[in-house]
């Protein structure tokens, strides 16, 4: 397993340009969020209690190199689960995959974020691709 580094904002900011979330001051979990979106596809973001709103007592989890869609949501929640205090903290949820937000999204939109992530887990659903869909 990894050891996971989260970077600094200014370190941030020369590799991935434009992560309007890694503004100084920016509150804890949407910093992790905007490492999250700086990684390759396929990719997954979980969070405990499934939002980016509580930055005083929060654990999140990303894949940062997994092959598949589903190795990258286990890697997520894994990972989320790992730094997670159970006592005081609920639980890790899955948030986005991709660079789709899924957090109490349809099964329809959660296939959509699954078959954008990695169009190749998607390929005979074409269909779901298209915009609108």
């Amino acid at each position: 397993m990894f050891q996971r580094i989260r970077p600094p904002c200014a370190v941030l900011a020369v590799l991935a340009p434009g992560l309007a979330a890694c503004a100084a001051g920016a509150p804890a979990p949407e910093r992790d969020f905007a490492i999250y979106q700086a990684n390759p596809q396929p990719r997954a973001f979980a969070v405990t209690g499934g939002t980016l709103d509580n930055p005083a007592n929060y654990a999140t989890g990303w894949s940062d190199d997994a092959t598949t869609v589903d190795a990258a949501i286990a890697q997520a929640l894994s990972e989320c689960e790992r730094y997670r205090n159970a006592s005081s903290q609920p639980a890790c949820r899955l948030y986005a995959i991709g660079d789709t937000v899924v957090i109490d999204a349809d099964p329809a939109t959660v296939m959509r974020a699954r078959c954008l992530a990695d169009p190749e887990h998607c390929a005979d659903q074409v269909s779901l691709l298209a915009p609108g869909a």
